[in-house]
This record gives C-alpha cells, structure tokens and sequence, in this order.
C-alpha cells in the first residue's frame, strides 16, 4: 500500500486511519468535480470528513483486468479530518461518487470490509 499512517487528534478520542483509494482515472479534476469536494493544481481535494492527496500511481501499468486496482493510474491518499466515524463515511460517500460516475475505484483500509462491496473490491471480481 501507498499510503502511511494518518493520526488525527481532534476530540477526545485520538484515532488512526489510513485509507488509500485508487482510482482507474488520471483526471483529478474529473475526480474532484465527481465527488463534490474542491481538487487543487496539485492534487489536494477537500471534501466534508476527509483530506486527499491524489496523485499517479507509481506501479501504474495502465486500465488491466478490474481486481488488478493496484495497477491503476492515480491513488487518492485520504487523511481525516473529523471523527473516525465521520472520516468513513466520506470516504464511503467518495466511493459512491466515483462509482455512480462510472468510475473505478477501490479503497484499501482498515476498514474495508465496513465499506458497501468491502470497499469496491466485490464489484471487480
């Protein structure tokens, strides 16, 4: 995985979470309009519960079979910024996004499983 550890100390309860969302389109505008969030020059998207930095894939080899995601062009590395709660459901909510715009898209996190089709994986299989 791309991503790191992300540690968000707001509230009482500290939590960590580390969400990496890969995405079968190297359009960030398209990405950012998509969800609804602002995407910046530089890849920086900003939607309600989360903060993304969505950058190219490094291990891209081009669109291949749908559950060969780690192959995908871009990856948007999520980082809460809200309760752990409020963080999986944007992150939730971007995947819904991606997909209701025909969008491939496959999170990997701790909290997968938690996700509809246990992040995306399911729908590719």
């Amino acid at each position: 995985m791309m991503g790191h550890l992300l540690t968000s100390g707001h509230g009482s309860g500290a939590f960590s979470e580390d969400c990496c969302i890969y995405v079968d389109s190297d359009n960030m505008a398209a990405v950012g309009r998509v969800v609804g969030g602002e995407m910046s020059a530089t890849g920086t998207l900003v939607t309600p519960g989360l903060k993304g930095f969505m950058a190219h894939n490094d291990y891209e080899v081009g669109s291949v079979h749908g559950s060969d995601f780690l192959s995908w062009p871009s990856v948007l590395e999520c980082e809460p910024i809200s309760e752990a709660e409020d963080f999986r459901d944007a992150v939730r909510r971007v995947l819904e996004s991606l997909w209701g715009a025909g969008m491939r898209a496959v999170a990997v996190c701790d909290f997968e499983d938690g996700l509809p089709y246990s992040g995306g994986i399911d729908l590719y299989r």
